[in-house]
């Protein structure tokens, strides 16, 4: 009995560690953002043009921040824009989600096979390999897989909920 209430105590010490530390990572977030703000160092004309059209919710959205990733500074803004969607522990879902909607997903797939286009030949993607050095490439590309395969299920359910509520 005493062992595994020395268990349980253990258990709530980490616990409580851990809700410290994120609430510690949401401060550290804020500050970062307050100091950014004050310095301009966030928000300039670039990251707020980008900013305005994610997530990309059609295809001119697509071809328009491909266009402006040409551009150095807007290349740096939209790195900005990612690093701040994955946050401190992010995934390479979490990112894409923040890029793409399910509705321009849906004419997308990896390689571009079956009359869909290739999300590897977009610049956007290529950053999102940029933004998580420590991953496997094979990894990333496992998640993007995944990503698309569960963007075109979702796009695939809401179609279907919407017919359901026509009939």
């Amino acid at each position: 009995m005493e062992e595994k209430r020395e268990f349980f105590d253990v258990d709530i010490r980490f616990l409580s560690i851990s809700k410290l530390l994120r609430e510690c990572r949401v401060i550290a977030a804020k500050t970062h953002h307050s100091i950014s703000r004050i310095t301009g160092d966030l928000e300039d004309e670039h990251y707020l043009e980008l900013a305005s059209k994610l997530p990309m919710s059609s295809e001119e959205h697509v071809r328009f921040v491909e266009e402006k990733l040409s551009q150095k500074e807007s290349t740096d803004a939209m790195m900005r824009l990612i690093l701040k969607s994955k946050g401190a522990k992010g995934s390479v879902d979490g990112v894409l989600r923040g890029l793409f909607s399910d509705d321009v997903m849906y004419h997308y797939n990896l390689e571009g096979r079956k009359e869909k286009k290739s999300l590897l030949k977009l610049k956007c993607v290529g950053l999102v390999f940029d933004i998580f050095p420590d991953k496997d490439k094979n990894s990333i590309y496992g998640e993007l897989r995944r990503f698309v395969a569960l963007s075109h299920n979702r796009y695939k359910q809401k179609k279907h909920k919407l017919r359901a509520k026509l009939i």
